[in-house]
């Protein structure tokens, strides 16, 4: 009962420390666009119209790469 004790707390370590590089990395796109958007001087609806635009680029790849990925 030990060895799924100890593998549990790893298995939690590891959870957390994901997360943790994860909320980093999201903190630093996050930090870099605000920091392009506002040099840029850009308007709120030019913005926001860009970043739907890429958010459909990067989920219209994503949907080709998974469901439309013909066999070799």
């Amino acid at each position: 009962m030990i060895g799924l004790v100890d593998l549990d707390r790893v298995a939690k370590k590891l959870e957390e420390a994901y997360k943790e590089e994860k909320d980093k990395e999201t903190e630093e796109l996050h930090n870099a666009i605000v920091d392009l958007i506002t040099s840029k001087k850009v308007t709120v609806q030019n913005a926001v119209f860009v970043l739907d635009m890429i958010k459909y680029e990067l989920l219209k790849a994503k949907h080709e790469e998974l469901f439309e990925k013909k066999p070799q």
